[in-house]
């Protein structure tokens, strides 16, 4: 799936077909939110025997066990992306994307896709949460290294394995939050894309 902003109030939407082609569709701009997931895990197929758009999940982040926000696990039991007053519409991302923006805002952003925004808004969103993930990895580290011989760890915090496992010793409740944060890296790449029109 990949996006291109067209004008300030269109964007193109590209995405694979099941006969293994790719389609274009031309959407607003305006409530994308209401049918854009902000997990990158997950993408629009187009059925060209339905002649309709599902979202699917990316089967590398299914075979890690990552979770299915959106009700995407097969593609026959998958809900077609359809239109609300005139607007695309999908309500699991939907939900999904209201509850990420939610998050976006406990975490300190100050902007969300929803609200005015400039790119200072989107830059300021972006360093804070590398602040965040910065803490958290912080947290992981010093849980990781507590009780042991600092030197131990010295040449290893400089290896390329350093952070694979770091985050292989994060709890359930710190893969979540950094999903979200994952989530929340995205909405703010596409507030990029839409105010820079690339």
């Amino acid at each position: 799936m990949k996006t291109i902003v067209k004008t300030d109030q269109l964007i193109n939407l590209e995405v694979k077909t099941t006969g293994q082609e790719k389609k274009d569709f031309l959407l607003p701009v305006e409530n994308i939110q209401y049918w854009y997931p902000f997990n990158v895990n997950f993408s629009y197929v187009y059925s060209d025997a339905r002649e309709q758009l599902y979202l699917v999940m990316d089967k590398e982040y299914k075979s890690r066990g990552g979770k299915d926000y959106y009700g995407t696990d097969i593609l026959k039991n998958t809900q077609p992306l359809e239109e609300l007053n005139g607007t695309m519409f999908h309500q699991k991302v939907y939900d999904r994307n209201n509850y990420i923006m939610v998050r976006a805002k406990f975490l300190g952003l100050k902007k969300t896709l929803l609200e005015e925004y400039t790119i200072e808004d989107v830059e300021q969103g972006f360093n804070r949460l590398h602040t965040v993930v910065k803490s958290i990895k912080n947290k992981i580290e010093a849980r990781v290294t507590i009780g042991s011989d600092e030197l131990l760890y010295a040449p290893a915090r400089r290896s390329e394995d350093w952070d694979k496992m770091i985050y292989d010793n994060a709890t359930l409740e710190e893969w979540e939050l950094l999903e979200e944060i994952g989530e929340i890296y995205s909405m703010l790449s596409l507030m990029r894309k839409i105010k820079e029109g690339v």
